[in-house]
């Protein structure tokens, strides 16, 4: 069960830069099996929901949604991890493999969204499949 939560809490208990934004179902694959902790609501209703990781000791929170907040990443980067996890989802078969493979993709997702330095040959992938 989700919990309902405002912006102010969320963003007071995250650091700026381990809370990501990226909008609705931009994300549906690489987050696909995980379940939010918790959602935000508005004067218009339901604003996004927030999933939560802890990557090598570090706290995370994506933020996805209609009206979501953080950081916003670069959008061909979203577009090239949520490739590579609709690509793994919809070719493997094995359940628990899948899950192990997306946790990994999700940990260098937020390594790169938190501002870490992109090597020149994953750039340059990132900037092919944007084509």
């Amino acid at each position: 069960m989700k919990l309902q939560a405002t912006y102010k809490s969320i963003k007071e208990g995250t650091h700026p830069d381990h809370l990501i934004k990226v909008g609705y179902c931009s994300l549906q694959y690489l987050l696909g099996y995980k379940s939010a902790f918790a959602y935000s609501k508005g004067h218009y209703g339901w604003n996004c929901d927030y999933y939560q990781f802890n990557v090598n000791g570090k706290y995370f929170v994506i933020s996805t949604g209609y009206r979501p907040i953080g950081k916003d990443v670069n959008y061909k980067i979203v577009r090239y991890y949520e490739k590579k996890a609709k690509e793994l989802t919809l070719g493997n078969t094995q359940g628990t493999l899948t899950k192990i493979m997306l946790d990994n993709l999700i940990e260098e997702f937020l390594y790169y969204a938190e501002g870490n330095h992109i090597p020149m040959g994953l750039e340059m992938e990132i900037e092919e499949a944007s084509k």
